[in-house]
């Protein structure tokens, strides 16, 4: 993201008691365990590496998508966000 780095973003929104409910999932392409293990310590979800080739992307994105939006059951009682259909 320009101008700002994701890992302060989520500790905005995990340090903020309106917004950290939600959930983030940290999509880089970092590899690194000392960034893996920052994001989680920090309250991220989920950590997702890119791939570098397109067509990886495009798999990795359709198995993201399946899970957060056909797969996984957030609360819809206000303490978090339900995410639905697209």
């Amino acid at each position: 993201m320009p101008g700002i780095d994701g890992r302060k973003v989520l500790q905005f929104i995990k340090g903020d008691e309106r917004f950290k409910s939600i959930p983030v999932v940290i999509f880089t392409t970092s590899g690194s365990k000392g960034d893996i293990s920052a994001c989680y310590k920090s309250g991220a979800n989920a950590y997702v590496q890119k791939p570098t080739a397109f067509e990886e992307m495009v798999q990795a994105l359709r198995k993201f998508n399946g899970f957060w939006f056909e797969t996984a059951r957030l609360s819809d009682d206000g303490s978090g966000i339900s995410p639905g259909k697209p």
